[in-house]
Parts: C-alpha cells; sequence; structure tokens
C-alpha cells in the first residue's frame, strides 16, 4: 500500500488547530493529522498530513494561499505505520504507572498501575519525557501521603495524568484540552480504562470554562503545557489552587525552569522538588495559604 504524506510549517498555534480542521474536510481523506511545536520562541509550527491515496492536490493548493503555507509532498510505498508505531511505542514505566499500547497487555506488571493508549495515536502515548516527569512527580506525592479529593489536568491531551489521578481513586477530576480532538480522544481512553464515571472531559483553553466556577478550587493541577503559556496563567492558576495544594508544572526545558520557578513563587508558590529527564524538568510545587502576593 503506498503512503503519500505533505508536511508544511506555519506560524502560531490558532492557524496550525485552524490549517488541522480545515485539511481533515479534504475530498480525500488523510488518514492522519498532527500538528507539532518546532519552536515555542517564534511560534513555528509543523503540521503533517498522511494518506493513504492520491491527495487531493487543488484542495491543498486552495490552503496554501488561504494560510500562507507550502506544502513538501512525498510518497512512500508498502509501509506499515501500524506495525512500525508499534515497535516503537513499547510500554512505560514511569513512578507508580505504566503506560502502554494494547497490543502490550501482556506485559503489564502488577506492581504498577496500569494504563492503556492506543499505541496507533499521534500524540500523547506517554514517550514523551514531560508526561513521564509528570508521572515521576505525582507518584512522588503520593509516596509522601499527599492524599488528593479535586484534581485538574490543564491541557490533558489523550489523559493520561487524569488516568493518573483515576487510578488511585481520586474523588473528583477534571481534564480539559482547547482541541476538540483530545477531548474525545480522552473519552475513549477513559471509557477503555474503565474511569469514565470518574473524569469529567470539558474543553476549555485553560481555565476559560465556567465550570470551573463551579468545580474548583482545585488541591492539584497538572499543567504539562510549555514554559512560556505557563508563566501567563500564573494568575488564573493561584485563583483555582486550593490554599496548601499542589501545582505540577512540566513542559519546561530544564534551561527554562528557574524563571518558571521564580514567577511562581512571586505568586505565592514554594517548590517541593524538581525532576528532570532528557532536557526536560517537572516543578512540584505547593502554594502557601498564608501569602498576601
Amino acid at each position: 500500500m503506498k503512503t503519500f504524506t505533505a508536511f508544511a510549517k506555519i506560524l502560531g498555534k490558532s492557524p496550525a488547530r485552524s490549517l488541522r480542521e480545515k485539511v481533515e474536510l479534504l475530498d480525500t481523506k488523510p488518514i492522519g493529522v498532527g500538528i507539532f511545536e518546532v519552536d515555542e520562541v517564534t511560534e513555528l509550527w509543523e503540521i503533517g498530513i498522511y494518506f493513504d491515496q492520491n491527495p487531493d492536490i487543488a484542495g491543498l493548493a486552495l490552503l496554501e494561499i488561504l494560510y500562507g503555507v507550502k506544502f513538501v509532498f512525498s510518497k512512500l510505498d508498502k509501509f506499515d505505520w501500524v506495525s512500525q508505531v508499534r515497535r516503537e511505542l513499547t510500554p512505560i514505566r514511569s513512578g507508580r504507572y505504566m503506560v502502554y499500547g494494547g497490543h502490550d497487555k501482556d506485559k503489564v506488571s502488577i506492581n504498577q498501575f496500569p494504563l492503556e493508549i492506543e499505541a496507533a495515536m499521534a500524540f500523547g502515548t506517554g514517550h514523551h519525557a514531560t508526561t513521564q516527569l509528570c508521572l515521576m512527580s505525582f507518584s512522588y506525592l503520593l509516596k509522601i501521603r499527599v492524599a488528593f479529593v479535586n484534581v485538574v489536568d490543564i491541557g490533558c491531551g489523550t489523559g493520561i495524568l487524569s488516568m493518573a489521578a483515576a487510578a488511585v481513586k481520586v474523588k473528583n477530576i477534571v481534564a480539559c484540552d482547547l482541541d476538540p480532538i483530545a477531548i474525545e480522544t480522552c473519552k475513549i481512553n477513559f471509557k477503555k480504562n474503565n474511569h469514565a464515571s470518574r473524569i469529567l472531559a470539558v474543553r476549555s483553553n485553560g481555565f476559560i470554562n465556567p465550570i470551573f466556577q463551579v468545580l474548583g478550587p482545585f488541591d492539584l493541577i497538572f499543567a504539562n503545557i510549555l514554559a512560556k503559556p505557563l508563566k501567563n496563567m500564573v494568575k488564573e492558576v493561584r485563583k483555582f489552587q486550593k490554599p496548601g495544594g499542589f501545582i505540577i508544572l512540566s513542559g519546561i526545558l530544564e534551561k527554562q525552569a528557574l524563571g518558571v520557578e521564580i514567577i511562581y513563587k512571586a505568586h505565592g508558590y514554594k517548590r517541593v522538588k524538581i525532576f528532570n529527564l532528557l532536557g526536560w524538568s517537572a516543578l512540584v510545587m505547593r502554594y502557601n495559604m498564608h501569602s498576601k502576593s
């Protein structure tokens, strides 16, 4: 089977998401579409599109004009993408958790909480260092016997961190993401892992959804995003953080960790722990209930 690909670079997260939505409406339906941030400083994103038949060249040409991009096309012969993904996405053990694809069910360890994620997904499989760091951070908090009742997962992706909380019987969990595909993917994963009744999945850009006014404040906030938006949302985070509560900040390069920490310290947070992995960092911080900042 031939596989056709098209790649283009575009400035800005919102334009990238908009372009992805338009691509999915092409006459020749793609078998996969993904967007990835290439450079956080310049906000340069890349879109990758995969077809199992000749792509809609006219439609893509129109999108090039509308979005000011240039697609680079290629053709690959008889490549089994699913088998390749399965070979690469081996089970990940991080802290008290094991993240695995359905094809690796026989490798689940009885000593760890299992989180099943479909291996063919283009994002959020748990293999990125930032997700592993969040699982390590959460496992650390559990190890020192911190208990949580109300948890929110900001920028939840496929919902791994929400499921990590559900696996240890956290009572109330909200998973939110601006991306509607992420929310639908979350719901599939929550059902597959028998957590659908425990986690509420909502579409939201940070805490903008009115539901947070009802469900907050939270004693644990997962925020696995990027350094710049983490800094920008600190006031909103503090608004929905329970006094004495914790936040796990990730998606941060090691060289950016101090800058993020300084911002959060200025708003009443204190560092509890920092974890580093493959050039990335996760900060575990606690909100000081006596802070007047």
